[in-house]
């Protein structure tokens, strides 16, 4: 298994507390921290394995262009945000597969919210 590195906190002091946000971009993911300890030795955390759950809809491709697709299980409405959480988008959904258009947008982070579930994706 190969890891890639996402970020580096720099330390606080003793007894600090730290976290981190980073979308995750697949349906499953693995992580794992490298600490490195006063004597400048690494060390590494247990491997955490993520599964999105999405139980109503799909989305793809991720990253994308122009437009992504979902495929739903059941009609609906979405809203789709940036990453400040400005409402940048929203239209109906059919059951089977939606194209939304998403070319105007800006490259960066967004999230789709379709009938109370949320998934990320990439704009390239």
């Amino acid at each position: 298994m190969t890891f890639n590195q996402i970020a580096t906190t720099l330390p606080t002091g003793n007894n600090s507390f730290y976290q981190y946000s980073c979308p995750q971009q697949e349906a499953t993911a693995y992580y794992r921290l490298k600490l490195i300890d006063q004597k400048g030795q690494p060390g590494y955390s247990k491997v955490i394995k993520l599964v999105q759950q999405i139980q109503n809809f799909t989305l793809f491709p991720n990253p994308a262009s122009d437009y992504i697709k979902i495929n739903s299980a059941e009609v609906g409405q979405y809203y789709i945000y940036d990453a400040t959480g400005k409402q940048v988008g929203s239209g109906r959904i059919i059951k089977g597969q939606n194209q939304i258009q998403i070319a105007n947008l800006a490259a960066g982070m967004y999230y789709i919210r379709l009938n109370q579930q949320k998934a990320n994706f990439i704009k390239k």
